[in-house]
């Protein structure tokens, strides 16, 4: 199943989906719409994205237009395989890493943190 991504060059949300999409090391084809131009205005595109705005996502019969739910619905179908174990240790230690910095930096925020908890 092909991927379809519509999308501008220099639009932070296109960029999102695209830094995805690499990360996942997905193959798609590229649609560049010019939102200069006002190619997101295009009746053929307004069917797939009624919003007129980029990135559209289309896949598996679907359409995604919004790259928040567009870049979890890539994470949800192409689940990567196992992390290694620096890049997990990591990660499962950040949360309490920013606490730590919290508690040693910023009594007022640490405050507002524990309130929260």
């Amino acid at each position: 199943m092909t991927i379809i991504l519509h999308h501008n060059g220099p639009s932070t949300c296109s960029q999102k989906v695209r830094l995805v999409l690499a990360e996942k090391g997905l193959d798609y084809e590229s649609r560049e719409i010019n939102i200069q131009a006002g190619e997101q205005h295009d009746p053929d595109y307004v069917k797939l994205n009624p919003n007129h705005v980029v990135p559209t996502l289309e896949h598996a019969g679907g359409v995604f237009i919004e790259s928040a739910l567009i870049s979890e619905y890539l994470d949800d179908a192409f689940r990567l395989q196992a992390r290694p174990s620096y890049e997990a240790a990591v990660t499962s230690q950040f949360p309490e890493m920013v606490i730590a910095l919290l508690r040693k930096n910023g009594a007022a925020v640490w405050s507002d943190v524990e309130a929260l908890t």
